[in-house]
């Protein structure tokens, strides 16, 4: 399973009061089986469930995550670092003609 759909099952479980995987599932259009082999593999020491597999974020995974907004912010100055690349690259070419 890939890092990406990881970090989305964590921010999902972080970002609710207990989820079900039948639920992560549905947001994220994957079957429960593999909701299910992400959380009980890879996450299974920065995530739990309760006796209901309503399922929450340890404490200690949550405080040292990374806020999904300086991820966020992150994406979009490297977007624009590849526009400005694009600018440069394009203004080079129209002087060298």
């Amino acid at each position: 399973m890939q890092d990406a759909v990881k970090d989305k099952i964590f921010y999902i479980v972080k970002d609710s009061d207990g989820i079900k995987a039948s639920a992560i599932a549905k947001k994220l259009n994957l079957s429960r089986k593999e909701v299910n082999q992400v959380l009980y593999g890879s996450l299974s020491n920065d995530c739990f469930h309760d006796e209901n597999f309503f399922w929450y974020c340890n404490k200690a995974s949550v405080s040292s995550a990374p806020s999904k907004t300086s991820i966020e912010n992150l994406e979009k100055v490297f977007a624009e670092i590849d526009f400005k690349a694009e600018d440069v690259e394009a203004y080079l070419q129209s002087i060298e003609k």
